[in-house]
């Protein structure tokens, strides 16, 4: 279910003056709860050659003793009440020599249950930040950039291989366009930076080694240079580096000890670094895993953060996935280390799959949407009450609630029908509100939101999007044919997606244009990617404007909002 509801349980745990023998002494305190506050102190030895189950039994019987376990169990049955979940929040900074230890195993004997592998009980490493994060409003498919250095002067990597490897197992992913994956991968500082520089993106997914500085105790990731040879950057200088990227919400990295740092650093790890600076949520592996699943885990992560759930809530699902397929320990592997209070990274907006348009900046007023009823509660064209005919009768097919433009004759509905400037959009009894209406297809979605769409509104025109102002209810057709009637002009984003789209959506489009000579320049095409310009196109647009021409391209964009100004 995606939309879990959770009650926060904020343990923090700090260092006690040690036993007189000299065993280590911690005092669990829980500082935040849905039955309030309590603490209990503890001794822990853990052996290290423990397994993870028998690691995990010995960090819960010794940090949930005493009052803090009755918190929990009385917070776990009050969240239950309330049909919500528990987020067991770790605050580990007064107490950093632990961070590297499996909290995420932790194993409640009682219930005999590894609290993490439930999205009832998520376990999060939470830095509390003054700092608010809010979700980022947006559109899947969600945009990944992969990075990957193989350097030379290390153990070698299988850059081709391993990128491969993910992009098969997220296939049904990027079939269904939930997510998308940048085909150019940075191995370089330089190359992140130029790539970051020519788009914004909401994941970052770092595949390659990583270490912890001995002197420092910072944890770093290993790019390469010019050279191919291997080259350091620390969490801090990658926060730096990822800190403007105001879209960016997410980091996984798969690489070893990513999620650690030196004693006595409770945010020098990589992971703290990023959470500390400037991202919202990082995913990291405290351990390696094989690279099957490591792709298992992406998948479904990414899957349930396009399903709209909470990151942490998505981890426990990846977190299932890995132990239903017996994946040994790896499932305890992934640490979330987490600011947004929430888990609530990304607000998306629901999706269509037969949509061509999206929606991004809100306009400067709502729109008004296709009525059901005209003035005085009569329908169109001065038919009766609630839709219904001129003797309150409703036409037979038509269903009350949805909008549905006056009937064509076939002369309206032909794109070779000769008609004048003054016969245009015989719908529109007066000017447009709208300067225009976007067409085009979802794996084109991103550029659109990103560099069409703000430019357009930024320079003071309104614009009609599907799922921000088409109105609920109303079936497709009709709701293109109100965006098209209620434009100055309509947009076509032309890419071999676009061209072959489903149910002949550019013959429909040409025809609901209601400009086939050409007279106003209502239809205005744009040439994204390489494509042909379909028929039914180029009957009704003078020219297009090309952002795949290297001489036509610096102007193309400029060309077209000149357009929509007329």
């Amino acid at each position: 279910m995606a939309d879990w509801t959770y009650e926060n349980f904020d343990l923090r745990i700090e260092r006690r003056a040690a036993a007189a023998d000299g065993t280590p002494r911690y005092r669990a305190a829980v500082i935040a709860s849905p039955v309030g506050e309590a603490n209990a102190e503890f001794a822990l030895a853990i052996p290290q050659d423990a397994a993870i189950a028998e690691a995990g039994r010995r960090l819960f019987e010794a940090a949930f003793s005493g009052e803090v376990l009755t918190a929990l169990r009385r917070s776990l049955d009050r969240a239950g009440r309330r049909r919500a979940g528990l987020r067991i929040r770790l605050r580990l900074a007064d107490a950093a020599e632990l961070a590297d230890l499996p909290w995420e195993a932790l194993y409640d004997p009682e219930r005999e249950r590894f609290l993490a592998l439930s999205a009832e009980t998520p376990i999060v490493r939470y830095l509390d930040l003054p700092e608010a994060i809010e979700p980022l409003k947006a559109t899947p498919p969600l945009r990944i950039l992969p990075v990957m250095a193989s350097p030379r002067d290390l153990p070698a990597l299988d850059r081709a291989g391993e990128l491969a490897l993910l992009r098969r197992g997220l296939d049904d992913l990027l079939a269904a366009s939930l997510i998308e994956i940048e085909p150019q991968v940075p191995a370089t500082v330089a190359d992140l930076r130029a790539t970051l520089r020519r788009r914004s993106y909401h994941i970052l997914h770092f595949l390659g080694h990583g270490d912890v500085d001995p002197d420092s105790g910072e944890g770093f990731l290993v790019m390469e240079d010019r050279d191919g040879r291997g080259r350091p950057i620390a969490g801090h200088a990658l926060a730096a580096l990822l800190g403007d990227q105001r879209t960016l919400r997410l980091v996984v990295l798969n690489a070893c000890r990513g999620a650690t740092a030196a004693a006595g650093h409770p945010f020098a790890s990589v992971a703290g670094r990023l959470v500390q600076q400037a991202i919202p949520a990082v995913v990291a592996m405290r351990t390696a895993i094989r690279d099957e699943a490591a792709v298992a885990f992406a998948h479904e992560f990414y899957a349930a953060l396009a399903d709209g759930y909470a990151v942490d809530a998505a981890v426990a699902e990846a977190r299932k996935a890995l132990f239903a397929e017996g994946e040994a320990d790896a499932w305890a592997a992934p640490v979330l280390f987490m600011r947004a209070t929430d888990g609530r990274i990304f607000d998306l907006a629901s999706r269509q799959s037969d949509t061509r348009v999206g929606a991004h900046v809100p306009p400067a007023s709502p729109p008004a949407p296709p009525k059901v009823g005209g003035p005085g509660g009569r329908g169109p064209e001065g038919r009766g009450p609630e839709g219904r005919g001129p003797e309150g009768r409703r036409p037979e097919g038509r269903e009350l609630g949805v909008w549905e433009p006056e009937e064509q004759g076939p002369e309206d509905a032909s794109l070779g029908a000769q008609r004048t400037p003054q016969q245009d959009a015989p719908h529109v009894k007066q000017e447009p509100a709208y300067a225009a209406f976007i067409s085009y297809a979802p794996a084109d979605r991103q550029w659109v939101l990103d560099t069409l769409l703000p430019q357009i509104e930024q320079a003071g025109h309104r614009v009609i999007v599907d799922v921000r102002d088409f109105p609920a209810g109303s079936s497709r057709a009709d709701a293109i044919a109100w965006a098209v009637a209620n434009s100055r002009h309509t947009i076509a984003v032309l890419t071999p997606a676009y061209v072959a789209g489903e149910w002949q959506a550019l013959e429909t489009l040409a025809a609901r244009t209601a400009d086939p000579a050409a007279w106003r320049r209502q239809l205005l095409p744009l040439r994204l990617k390489p494509c042909a310009t379909p028929a039914a196109i180029a009957a009704i647009a003078l020219d297009v404007a090309d952002l795949t021409d290297p001489y036509a391209a610096p102007y193309a964009l400029a060309r077209l909002l000149q357009a929509l100004t007329t």
